[in-house]
């Protein structure tokens, strides 16, 4: 059993050899590095059909539906379908899959997935951008048509894409002015993390929260970190991955792995925390009965209970990052290294994390009680 991607001419076709039977068809696709990426995907599945006996001989369900060179009768669903997995072939990171799922989940609910994308018009990408921004922020209606527009731009010469509809409805929808958030101020911090070290069922997450607000981390990074992250002298962490509704994903946010100094307060709790011969893979911040800590679940039962309990004004775990950043550098924190620490660009950490507060000691050695 072999199946080959080859170029015939300027074109690329498949070529299956199966049950000693030989058998190609052209894809009528030029032969760009996109196009190949393509049609590798293709090539992928007959290989799977091969194996489990699903083989088509007839080849009807591999082949674009064409005319001569150019395919017809491609829907806007499933063009952006061919478009997700090439770039998915050229790798993408895992926070950039669930955009392409969100934009094709919309497709479907605003009922455009199974449009031809030759009979697409001004009128019905108008109407879809108007049902998006009903449930979606101005920003991420920005960024799902940037892929849509993207999605278009590289069907031209491959499907009946003429003029692309989402050009000008990226121009027509305008970013919200992002807010920053407010940080929590001293009193509110030491009123957080006393109300979790003494809650009969949420002190499990202390540590999780008196880590975050040290150390100015991203939850997500901060519910990945194993034992085998932190230094032996408890002086530095490795900060290299990332959870995701409990998930964990082998990168970070914005895809770059970053060491950041640990401050003397944490250092030593964590080594009166660490068990004795424990595997360096295991989590520093399990969730109470094992695994990883889902943030969703986290913020739905122990943080809003707590944040009630406090009787502070709600905010979103995410302000435990910008609490810690703020008040580092209102503190004297120099803001080259914070954004380093932050793993962010200095004009990001000033435009989106550093919020107003006074400055006054917050993060005090404060141990809960068994």
């Amino acid at each position: 059993m072999r199946v080959y991607v080859e170029r015939d001419r300027d074109r690329l076709r498949v070529r299956v050899i199966y049950q000693g039977k030989k058998y190609q068809f052209s894809t009528g696709l030029k032969d760009t590095k996109t196009n190949r990426s393509y049609v590798q995907t293709i090539a992928s599945r007959i290989e799977l059909d091969m194996v489990s006996g699903q083989f088509d001989p007839t080849l009807v369900k591999y082949r674009p539906q064409s005319v001569g060179s150019n395919p017809v009768g491609v829907s806007c669903g499933e063009l952006f379908c061919r478009f997700t997995e090439a770039r998915k072939s050229e790798g993408l990171s895992d926070g950039a899959i669930e955009k392409y799922k969100a934009v094709q989940a919309n497709l479907e609910r605003y009922r455009l997935k199974d449009i031809e994308v030759i009979a697409l018009s001004d009128r019905m990408a108008g109407n879809f951008v108007a049902a998006l921004l009903e449930n979606v922020s101005g920003g991420t209606a920005r960024q799902y048509l940037y892929l849509l527009r993207s999605a278009w731009d590289w069907g031209k010469g491959q499907y009946p894409v003429k003029e692309n509809p989402w050009t000008s409805q990226v121009s027509k929808v305008k970013p919200q002015e992002r807010k920053k958030r407010k940080p929590f101020n001293a009193a509110e911090i030491q009123a957080i993390l006393k109300g979790f070290a003494e809650h009969r069922y949420y002190r499990h997450y202390y540590p999780f929260v008196l880590f975050q607000l040290n150390q100015g981390t991203r939850p997500g990074e901060a519910s990945a970190l194993t034992w085998g992250d932190i230094s032996d002298d408890f002086k530095t962490v490795m900060i290299a991955r990332s959870q995701v509704r409990g998930k964990t994903r082998q990168t970070t946010k914005t895809g770059v792995s970053r060491e950041i100094d640990l401050s003397p307060v944490l250092g030593e709790f964590l080594r009166r925390m660490k068990p004795k011969d424990c595997d360096p893979t295991a989590l520093i911040f399990p969730a109470p009965k094992g695994g990883a800590i889902n943030d969703r679940l986290f913020c739905r039962r122990a943080w809003k209970a707590i944040i009630s309990l406090c009787g502070i004004e709600y905010r979103p775990p995410y302000t435990l990052r910008h609490s810690a950043l703020s008040h580092s550098y209102v503190n004297g924190a120099d803001p080259l290294e914070l954004a380093r620490q932050a793993g962010h660009s200095l004009k990001t950490l000033q435009d989106n994390y550093l919020g107003s507060v006074k400055r006054e000691p917050v993060f005090v050695e404060f141990f809960p009680t068994n």
